[in-house]
């Protein structure tokens, strides 16, 4: 999925935020109850593999913040997504 969503495709921004939202971040946010209690050094591991896709997507330079990233796009951190408690649908 990475060819749709690398800086060069002429998606817009919104459609590869929705496609990283809709299909990639479901895939690790699955388990989120187990990574509540699983090690930092694990949660890092998912940390970076989102902000490399989020730098991916936007095309963003080596010198913008992942935080920035993170609140442009309106992206919640692994940390936020796995302590956030589960909601009764």
């Amino acid at each position: 999925m990475f060819w749709l969503m690398r800086a060069k495709n002429k998606i817009s921004l919104a459609n590869k935020r929705l496609l990283y939202v809709a299909i990639l971040r479901p895939i690790w946010t699955y388990a989120s109850p187990i990574w509540d209690c699983a090690a930092d050094s694990n949660l890092r591991i998912l940390q970076r593999f989102q902000n490399l896709v989020l730098r991916r997507i936007t095309g963003a330079p080596w010198y913008v913040t992942n935080e920035q990233l993170h609140n442009d796009l309106e992206i919640a951190t692994v940390k936020e997504v796995s302590i956030t408690p589960l909601v009764d649908m």
